[in-house]
């Protein structure tokens, strides 16, 4: 996301909310409370309890301006971003504008000041309060002259777009006026308006009172704690132990303050995540059971491969209904011919369309236009790591807000369904006759013609029925986009979008059985990808190649469902935006790869990446596989050569907007490689949750830059656990390897093996800020630490407390930089629980805690 100075105002003790940002040599903004339902006041005898007022909320972001030529200097604060719904927008306040002064009080003041006096002057005033606000508006006044005849009346124009709006194209206006003098008049002044603003209570606050916790997630809340939490909830509960005083008084707190802040809500709000965000020490468990659902579905992966994903999807995404058996699609009897296998694809295909058109049933079709209109420009501001309600283009920002208003009406059930329905023909007992079919097809259809429009033939046309083609086994040349391709194998050739579903085509299949095949597309929605569609792409077997230029590629979806399976092969994947498991919102894809030693390579927002109400999932079943997610943009933070990331089980909400969804990157096993930018390798930003989960054995390496290796941002979860192997874990510039920021719980989970935390000079291995939680557990190995584990704070955002928790087991010895003692502390503002245990992890750590931290 970019990065800039955003002040959210709650008018009680505000601050700057900013992206998040570990702690750095110059002192970060304050952000503002997260606000929620406050606690009642004692009831009077006999009367009902009384309700406080609500505090007030303006939602703007605030920074100082400094005004020209005045000495000694002068600020006021400065708009940088309004919040969507909020009081400042129902005002007409908008990007740009000035405060100059509050109920006739000036707000001038020295630039570090500025901001800071006018939330003390706000500051505590109830929502209901009507304020005066003084606002200075730069204005750009626009006139186009030719031969100094005035072309109709001025143009005005407000804001950070004004001159991209008004400005015109000189060459086109001395195209359209040959031999005449076209001439440009502009403007620029401030006007000064008063503006009364009535102050709105802070969005959430009226949200009806949450559901019981465990009803949010059943089966997790029965489960007992795992290892590293039980171990955690014990020291947090253990009475009587000086040494856990400041740890348990900390999680008391930290736990009311993440109950508040799930006050706030919107439509994509996930059961999962909720779950998780109240009761963060289950967090460890919910990780453990995520891997275990993958690892358990082996031998399934084989003969059904895309169901663990799909089931998964179901769970997660709360759609338990699997897709109803269609008795009027029958699969083809052995034996039968090519066509008759084209007509059962093309049967199929049609009632997936069917579940499409019931997914988006609940729009118009003018708001079904709508979603198919504003949609792409909601992906591509978001591409750019801009708050979507920060676009300075303000049309086009509506109409994106009215988009993603409406996408909660998508069906994402149904989409699920139909792409369940598609995904039989990826099931290996229909594939494996299809295969021994269409090769009795080829031996006895003799030298018929080609006739397939925009196919180069290598082999035998086997059947062609409108825009659904069959093919032979030679190395076919694939150019036309074709709703259902059938390769028989070959070393194939695909110049076309390959299983593109989008409004147009709903629905798309590709199989391509056999083969080294090349996949090569530099337009949106390739290989395995769905907008506002279902698709999928299987390939069989051999060494394939994935490259794709536009986004959404290689199993990936906005407002749909896609798959792209790969059974097998040292394969490589290259692409750049949304890509390789990436769901944007509202939907679920996915990247199965069955075997091989795999390469993936992608820019941003890809390798198990999911938006708002989504499930995006990259698998990898085997092989020593390389991740790259380097990013096409330098990071937003301005450190010299870093990039973006937002990729390798990563989750983004919408700030401010729509909350995120569950980001998965799932690896079975070999000796691994990951390297990415920032925001990446198990992470979730803005209710969300993402995770990367090694299950290998082999020696892996991880690298990145920040935030990386089970981090969290903004209520947000994050989940990165190895379980085996030397390893070696570095995010070089900070906030990694299990840092949770701002109102947010990681997990960060090392298995086995003598592994290294390089860390940072910043805020790394096992850390907690701003009223967030971390749990650190390494239960095995000779383990080195290059920084302090397990540190907290601070909490200059909200006050209150943040807990780090981190745990060494195993009894091996490890090196820690200045020496190591158990214990729990505050030291400046910083609570955390640091043990190590010299035993393995015990079933009961009542004794075990007692004789490391009881006091004489």
């Amino acid at each position: 996301m970019r990065r800039a100075a955003l002040l959210v105002l709650v008018l009680t003790g505000a601050a700057s909310a900013q992206e998040a940002a570990p702690p750095q040599p110059a002192a970060q903004p304050p952000k503002a409370p997260s606000g929620g339902a406050p606690s009642e006041d004692s009831p009077s005898a006999g009367a009902p309890p009384a309700q406080p007022p609500k505090k007030g909320f303006l939602g703007v972001g605030l920074q100082a301006k400094t005004l020209p030529g005045v000495e000694p200097p002068q600020a006021c604060p400065a708009v940088t971003t309004v919040v969507p719904g909020s009081a400042a927008e129902q005002a007409g306040i908008v990007v740009g504008d000035e405060l100059r002064a509050l109920d006739g009080e000036s707000l001038l003041a020295a630039p570090g000041q500025a901001v800071p006096n006018f939330v003390a002057k706000i500051k505590g005033r109830p929502a209901g309060t009507e304020v005066r606000v003084l606002i200075r508006r730069t204005q750009l006044s626009l006139r186009t002259t030719v031969d100094e005849q005035a072309q109709g009346p001025a143009r005005d124009a407000v804001g950070p777009s004004a001159e991209r709006e008004l400005l015109p194209d000189l060459g086109r206006l001395l195209d359209e006026h040959p031999g005449r003098v076209v001439g440009v008049q502009a403007r620029r002044y401030g006007r000064e308006r008063e503006v009364v603003v009535t102050l709105g209570a802070r969005p959430g606050s009226d949200a009806p009172a949450l559901p019981p916790n465990p009803s949010l997630r059943p089966g997790w809340a029965r489960a007992p704690l795992a290892p590293g939490a039980a171990l955690a909830e014990r020291a947090l509960t253990l009475e009587g132990v000086a040494a856990l005083t400041s740890a348990q008084a900390a999680y008391r707190d930290l736990q009311q303050r993440l109950e508040t802040d799930e006050q706030r809500d919107d439509p994509f709000r996930l059961p999962a995540v909720r779950y998780l965000h109240r009761e963060p020490l289950r967090l460890e468990g919910a990780t453990r059971w995520l891997g275990e659902r993958l690892r358990q579905a082996g031998p399934l992966a084989a003969l059904a491969p895309a169901e663990p994903v799909l089931a998964l999807g179901r769970d997660l995404l709360e759609h338990p209904r699997a897709v109803a058996p269609i008795t009027t699609l029958t699969a083809p009897a052995p034996g039968s011919s090519a066509l008759e296998h084209l007509d059962y694809c093309g049967q199929v295909l049609d009632e997936t369309e069917r579940l499409v058109r019931e997914a988006f049933a609940a729009l118009s079709s003018e708001e079904r236009d709508l979603l198919a209109q504003a949609l792409p420009a909601v992906e591509a501001v978001f591409a750019e790591g801009k708050y979507l309600h920060t676009d300075e283009d303000l049309q086009r920002w509506e109409r994106s807000r009215r988009a993603i208003s409406l996408l909660p009406k998508v069906d994402r059930g149904r989409l699920l369904q139909g792409l369940a329905l598609l995904a039989r023909l990826s099931e290996a007992s229909y594939l494996r006759q299809l295969e021994a079919d269409l090769k009795l097809a080829e031996r006895t259809k003799g030298n018929s013609p080609w006739g397939a429009p925009g196919v180069e033939p290598g082999g035998r046309n086997l059947a062609l029925k409108g825009n659904m083609v069959v093919c032979g086994s030679g190395p076919n040349v694939y150019r036309d986009d074709y709703r259902v391709v059938i390769d028989l194998g070959g070393d194939d050739t695909y110049l076309m979008p390959a299983a593109s579903a989008r409004p147009d085509q709903p629905v798309a299949l590709l199989i391509d059985l056999g083969g080294d095949d090349r996949y090569q597309s530099t337009v949106a929605y390739t290989q395995g990808s769905a907008f506002m569609g279902v698709a999928l792409l299987v390939d069989l077997a051999g060494n394939d190649r994935y490259s794709a230029q536009g986004r959404f590629a290689q199993g990936s979806s906005f407002a749909g469902a896609a798959l792209l399976v790969d059974g097998g092969g040292d394969d490589v994947y290259r692409a750049g935006t949304y890509a390789q498991g990436s769901a944007l919102a509202q939907g679920l894809a996915g990247l199965i790869d069955l075997g091989g030693r795999d390469r993936y390579s992608a820019g941003v927002y890809a390798q198990g990446f999911a938006g708002p109400g989504s499930l995006g999932l990259l698998t990898d079943r085997g092989g020593d596989d390389e991740y790259e997610a380097l990013g096409r943009e330098p990071s937003g933070y301005g450190t010299p050569h870093a990039f973006r990331g937002m990729s390798q089980g990563a989750s983004f909400g919408f700030r401010h907007v729509a909350s995120g969804g569950i980001g998965v990157l799932y690896d079975q096993a070999g000796q691994d490689r990951y390297e990415a930018g920032n925001f990446s390798q198990g992470g979730g930003y803005y209710y969300a949750w993402g995770c990367l989960i090694d299950r290998g054995q082999g020696d892996d390496r991880y690298e990145g830059s920040r935030y990386a290796q089970g981090w969290a941002a903004h209520s947000a979860l994050g989940s990165c656990w190895d379980e085996g192997g030397d390893d070696r874990y570095r995010a070089w510039v900070g906030a990694g390897t299990g840092a949770a920021w701002d109102l947010s719980a990681t997990v960060f989970l090392e298995d086995g093996g003598d592994d290294d935390y390089e860390g940072s000079s910043g805020f790394t291995t096992g850390a907690a800020a701003h009223n967030s939680f971390s749990l650190f557990v390494d239960r095995a190995g000779r383990d080195r630490y290059a920084r302090p584990p397990g540190l907290s704070g601070p909490n200059t955002y909200h006050g209150g407390s943040s807990l780090a928790v981190f745990v060494d087991a195993g009894g091996q010895e490890d090196a820690y930089p200045g020496g190591f003692a158990n214990g729990s502390g505050r030291r400046e503002g910083e609570v955390s629980l640091r043990l190590d245990l010299g035993d393995p992890l015990p079933a009961d750590a009542t004794e075990l805690l007692e004789r490391l931290l009881r006091q004489p």
